[in-house]
């Protein structure tokens, strides 16, 4: 008699208050599935401009919230007509090249389609300057300009649609190098002055076609070449990472809700550009 009791007692509880348990785990299921519970939703971001170079006569340094953070935003950009155009800085234009950046690639792994994330040339092929894209398929290229001709310094596989890359490329004459979340990918010994021009940097695009289809952020440049360890710091750091050797810095786009330069007065001109929360990190 008392287990019957327990169980019409269980019974009405699941009627009187079923349809309200129910409701609470729809909402939760779609809560996650907008990655509400996502690890990147749950992390502290930092607001956009919390961290900048400050320049004096006497020193450089990072003031504000320079935690290593993640971001609040990251750009998206939408491979039809999403750039980032910063104009020619004679800056850029250096024989001791660092390039890094934070990008995610959302085409689809194996698509034979040129994307560019940043390129200081005139062309896809960086017959002047340098540029980072993705070539055909998964191919993955750091490429310099020299007499007019382009040079692809170092290739490697690069499967797209797999989540967030930590690309960082370096280069001087008789060295060049690679590095892939952390980790060198490949190597290079050409003995060459990198062959500029007046054309502006461009982020995610190079103009007109060739335009990246994904998120890019944390884009840092230097006029040196940072050595494994640095990379390594940068990459530990994560997304959010300040600058490691801001006496060096000549451009720092964190594309965090805007396109402004916190390391200096390059400031980019962003066209058809989304600042996104959710991207997840």
């Amino acid at each position: 008699m008392r287990k019957q009791f327990k169980l019409q007692s269980a019974m009405e509880y699941l009627m009187t208050y079923g349809w309200a348990i129910l409701i609470i785990a729809v909402v939760l299921g779609v809560l996650f599935q907008m990655g509400v519970f996502s690890s990147s939703s749950l992390s502290v971001r930092a607001p956009p401009g919390a961290c900048k170079v400050l320049r004096t006569s006497a020193a450089v340094n990072l003031v504000g919230q320079c935690s290593g953070l993640l971001p609040k935003y990251v750009a998206q950009f939408d491979g039809q007509s999403s750039e980032i155009t910063i104009n020619n800085n004679a800056a850029f234009a250096s024989n001791q090249v660092t390039v890094a950046v934070w990008v995610k690639n959302t085409l689809g792994s194996g698509t034979a389609y040129d994307q560019l994330i940043l390129s200081k040339s005139t062309s896809s092929y960086a017959s002047y300057g340098y540029s980072l894209n993705w070539g055909w398929g998964d191919d993955f290229y750091w490429r310099a300009g020299n007499a007019g001709s382009n040079v692809d310094l170092i290739k490697t596989n690069l499967a797209r649609g797999q989540g967030w890359y930590f690309i960082v490329a370096t280069f001087q004459p008789g060295s060049q190098s690679l590095y892939v979340n952390g980790v060198l990918s490949g190597s290079n010994t050409l003995n060459f002055n990198i062959q500029y021009d007046a054309s502006n940097l461009y982020i995610g695009d190079n103009p007109g076609s060739y335009r990246l289809q994904g998120y890019i952020a944390d884009v840092q440049i230097y006029n040196t070449t940072l050595d494994a360890s640095s990379v390594s710091t940068l990459y530990q750091e994560g997304m959010g990472g300040a600058p490691v050797s801001p006496q060096y810095l000549v451009g720092w786009w964190p594309l965090n809700g805007d396109a402004k330069d916190y390391g200096g007065n390059n400031n980019g001109v962003p066209t058809a550009m989304t600042f996104i929360t959710q991207y997840g990190k």
